[in-house]
């Protein structure tokens, strides 16, 4: 919870086939894209990024951004499928998508992921994830 950099946190031992990627677009870092790229290389996983959405329409600084993150993944070669997904449904997604796949988070101090996952859901979805969690900073 208090770790100031990205960390890995080893559920089972399982080999994902898919990354799932929650991002706060107006402030993911490079350095985390970087870290989710190396993850499905490794794994040789899909890849699912997943915006956050706060209204009924995604604000067009979001759509630009998201752009942007799709376009650095199609230079390094690999495709993503894109998932708006509002932000009061988020961690029960998040609950659901760690049964099955490894998810990344990215918790940056002010992220509005950080707001939207209280240390005790947190620590939900890290007891009854099947694969590992991601946290980026």
């Amino acid at each position: 919870h208090e770790a100031d950099t990205s960390v890995l946190v080893v559920a089972k031992t399982k080999q994902p086939r898919k990354i799932v990627a929650c991002l706060d677009h107006d402030r993911v870092s490079q350095h985390s894209l970087e870290i989710i790229n190396q993850m499905v290389t490794l794994y040789q996983a899909d890849l699912e990024i997943v915006g956050v959405s706060t209204g009924d329409k995604l604000p067009e600084e979001m759509d630009r951004k998201i752009s942007q993150i799709l376009k650095y993944y199609t230079a390094s070669g690999i495709q993503a499928l894109i998932r708006m997904v509002p932000a009061e449904s988020l961690v029960k997604f998040a609950a659901q998508a760690s049964r099955e796949n490894l998810v990344a988070l990215w918790m940056g101090k002010q992220s509005l992921l950080s707001r939207i996952f209280s240390r005790s859901s947190m620590d939900g979805l890290l007891d009854t994830s099947d694969y590992s969690v991601l946290i980026l900073r």
